[in-house]
């Protein structure tokens, strides 16, 4: 009897611990920390919890790369400024010229990128914002750094013959003018794709300020007239106050004394250089006109010439609109002291 209570005793529990109950005295099962469910869903989902960081990352770090190191790169870039050191214009033809420039940008930006080679149009801000290029250059490739020289060295076609007339009418006639340029190169920071900024800028340079200071440093009368009919001959020193050397050509003038035409002059071959120019002249001048002037208005032998440009050629003969009508806008005042030739052909 004894023996089939304890056999129902021990079924019962057997029973009890087989449906999770524990008696008093067994160990209780340990229960799942959060580590433990954290790293078991690591291992389960993996793959989800990466395209949720990458999508995170992706979301933070492509408009940094895509958006803000562009547009920062473009506010350090109009930030920067240019200067012309020097400009060479050689060569002159109807439509072209050659076109040297020197120059030097200055950033002070913390970038320091590649600049691949880019078209820049050259311009004058009055045409803006629908501007009219008078032609094209091509800036090399550059490494920019605090201060960057930049060489060019090319022929320029001209693209617009009324505005490079313009532009060619501020370099003789101004003081100072104004150069707008436009492009847009492809810029290189290492470990960012390549982007593109907009390369606006505007060069201020001296001018020819209307080729003021000229002056006739000597002259004498040729009598009889020489083969080419010239009646005087002659030094003419042109200062050149800017940065740019200028070949212009052969130029013809108009001379004229109180608005009474005297005659023509001609300079072969005249080359501007920055600084004081000396140039050879030839002339045919009313001789007759012009020692009446000496012995009635004008008895001390000087002669207030106005001279205006009528024409210029290159050494092919081949017309420069773009100088001609340029020299046309300016007056030159010289003085004409024909003392000294005066003297010399009186005691001949």
């Amino acid at each position: 009897m004894e023996h089939k209570t304890e056999s129902v005793a021990g079924t019962r529990a057997a029973s009890v611990e087989s449906n999770g109950i524990h008696s008093p005295g067994q160990g209780l099962p340990q229960r799942t920390t959060t580590g433990g469910k954290f790293k078991r869903h690591c291992r389960k989902f993996w793959w989800l919890d990466f395209l949720i960081f990458a999508a995170i990352v992706l979301v933070i770090v492509l408009p940094i790369v895509y958006v803000g190191v562009p547009n920062e790169a473009q506010s350090e870039v109009d930030k920067t400024t240019l200067v012309v050191n020097a400009q060479d214009v050689t060569n002159p033809e109807p439509n072209s010229v050659g076109l040297a420039l020197n120059s030097t940008l200055t950033s002070h930006s913390r970038y320091h990128p590649n600049m691949d080679a880019f078209n820049v149009s050259l311009f004058l801000e009055n045409t803006e914002p629908d501007i009219e290029p008078f032609g094209y250059i091509e800036i090399p490739k550059t490494h920019i750094d605090s201060k960057t020289s930049i060489d060019v060295n090319q022929t320029m076609q001209v693209a617009d013959m009324d505005q490079f007339i313009a532009y060619n009418k501020l370099v003789i006639g101004s003081e100072e003018f104004r150069v707008a340029m436009r492009g847009k190169p492809q810029m290189k920071l290492s470990g960012i794709p390549e982007f593109k900024v907009n390369f606006n800028k505007v060069v201020t340079m001296k001018g020819l300020n209307q080729l003021s200071g000229s002056a006739i440093t000597s002259a004498q009368l040729i009598n009889p007239p020489a083969a080419d009919g010239a009646t005087m001959s002659g030094t003419v020193s042109i200062p050149n106050p800017s940065v740019l050397n200028l070949t212009i050509g052969t130029v013809a003038m108009n001379l004229s004394v109180d608005s009474t035409p005297i005659g023509t002059s001609t300079i072969k071959s005249l080359v501007l250089s920055p600084g004081n120019n000396t140039a050879d002249m030839r002339a045919i001048v009313n001789t007759t006109l012009v020692l009446g002037l000496v012995s009635t208005n004008y008895t001390d032998g000087v002669l207030p010439i106005e001279a205006v440009g009528t024409s210029c050629v290159n050494d092919e003969g081949e017309a420069l609109v773009y100088y001609e009508e340029a020299l046309a806008d300016v007056v030159l005042r010289l003085d004409l002291n024909l003392t000294e030739a005066l003297t010399a052909a009186s005691g001949s």
